[in-house]
């Protein structure tokens, strides 16, 4: 039996391709976190309603909701029902102890700590931070010791790109305290996710130097890799911990 040809579709019988809408609410999206880099909303800014970022992008409210939506997934925004969509702030203060949390032997209070900035430099060396910040010429460090109850000190060095944050080298040391406030309030690049790993190790001579340990001392080495914008690379940390009785609480965080 003979069959009839199946009708060819007129472009106004097929279906609308779902690439297009979902390019739009991508390319706001995009658009939004350009201006959210440039430093036109800040860590913690509430952005305009969806209604007037509608009326502003010449977009549906549906296509905002979108990208707030697809922005917020990628830690970029915070929606708060009632009270709006912000930039996130990202970073934790180094004071709320969230990567050096070390615990009392009730294994439950948090000991405090002090911050001290030893030194700030530019660093040619291409260390194990280029594989995550990138090959370039230099790079800013920032080294710090931190006491931990008054009992005992871990030293912590942070490397960051010298082509992006190269004026960072010319700050005080009092100003490098807390580096991840910094370079989200000067630079608008929140920490919005860590990436941690650690090994047993043999203790480098300069980190048992200012530690006061004995040379040859061996301890964890710590890395934690911070991320912003992008998913891009913003800083490389390494951080020594000599032997103690006091437990260290691992908290994996995203802004």
């Amino acid at each position: 039996m003979r069959q009839e040809p199946r009708p060819q579709r007129t472009a106004q019988h097929r279906r609308p391709a779902k690439l297009g809408g979902a390019k739009k609410y991508r390319d706001l999206a995009d658009s939004l976190l350009t201006r959210i880099e440039a430093g036109e909303w800040k860590p913690g800014d509430q952005l305009p309603a969806e209604t007037e970022l509608a009326s502003l992008n010449d977009a549906s409210v549906g296509t905002v909701q979108k990208a707030l939506q697809q922005l917020a997934d990628d830690g970029v925004l915070v929606r708060r029902h009632g009270s709006g969509t912000f930039v996130a702030i990202g970073n934790v203060r180094d004071e709320q102890i969230r990567h050096f949390r070390f615990l009392a032997e009730d294994e439950q209070s948090v000991l405090p700590i002090a911050i001290e900035t030893i030194s700030v430099d530019m660093l040619g060396e291409q260390g194990p931070w280029a594989r995550f910040l990138g090959s370039e010429t230099s790079y800013v460090r920032v080294l710090r010791r931190i006491g931990i109850n008054a009992e005992f000190e871990i030293v912590s060095e942070v490397l960051l790109s010298g082509r992006q944050f190269g004026q960072v080298a010319k700050l005080e040391p009092k100003e490098l305290r807390h580096v991840r406030d910094l370079l989200s309030a000067r630079y608008h690049r929140p920490t919005l996710k860590v990436e941690q790993t650690v090994s047993v190790q043999v203790l480098p001579p300069r980190a048992c130097r200012l530690m006061s340990v004995p040379p040859g001392t061996t301890g964890l080495v710590w890395v934690i890799r911070g991320r912003t914008y992008r998913d891009a690379p913003l800083s490389w940390q390494r951080v020594f911990v000599p032997p103690s009785d006091h437990p260290l609480l691992f908290t994996a965080w995203r802004g």
